[in-house]
């Protein structure tokens, strides 16, 4: 893993990720970046598109694009990551991980804006 100037942190895929730019990702114990699951807890976003092995890029702190998933994100809602790590909101399960508040709405499969905020339900 790789520490850059900004809040930025590199470590390889560990699959194909071409087609999952601004996407939430979990660093993994081997030192690899994997999507995050649904409700779990993310370690930033995802900023380019790597090939398996190729270095990918997690950014944390400040405000981040994300991907919205299924219903879209509206400003103010509190943002999870659904199965595969795009941003949804409002889940109600305990013990769910929040990344942070939106700040930029957008609608399923679009580009949103959050501010970096992790957090969990009670329960």
């Amino acid at each position: 893993m790789e520490r850059s100037p900004d809040p930025t942190w590199s470590a390889p895929a560990t699959a194909d990720y071409s087609a999952t730019y601004y996407r939430f990702v979990t660093l993994a114990a081997a030192g690899t970046y994997t999507l995050t699951g649904a409700s779990a807890k993310a370690d930033g976003v995802m900023s380019n598109a790597p090939a398996a092995g190729e270095q990918a890029r997690c950014v944390w702190g400040a405000v981040h694009k994300i991907e919205a998933g299924t219903g879209g994100l509206a400003i103010g809602d509190l943002i999870y990551s659904d199965a595969n790590g795009k941003g949804v909101h409002n889940v109600a399960t305990a013990g769910a991980f929040f990344m942070g508040r939106c700040v930029k709405a957008a609608t399923a499969g679009n580009i949103a804006e959050f501010t970096w905020g992790p957090g969990s339900n009670a329960g």
